[in-house]
């Protein structure tokens, strides 16, 4: 049809369909929800756990999902 596609750029010209940003803001959304659950994950498992270190797997999850 030759209208610009916005692709993954949110650039102010090109407007996309606002079914596009209603996508990107739940993938945002959904992104937080994963960290606040890696989060309570990691300290109810602390706890649990206190003499024992976090096993190296959960940390470079946790330390992933923060940045």
């Amino acid at each position: 049809m030759g209208l610009a596609s916005v692709l993954y750029t949110f650039y102010p010209p090109m407007i996309a369909n606002a079914f596009f940003y209603i996508g990107v803001v739940l993938v945002v959304v959904g992104s937080w929800v994963w960290v606040a659950l890696m989060s309570v994950n990691l300290a109810a498992w602390k706890r649990e756990n206190r003499s024992k270190p976090v096993p190296l797997a959960m940390f470079a999850t946790v330390a992933g999902a923060y940045l």
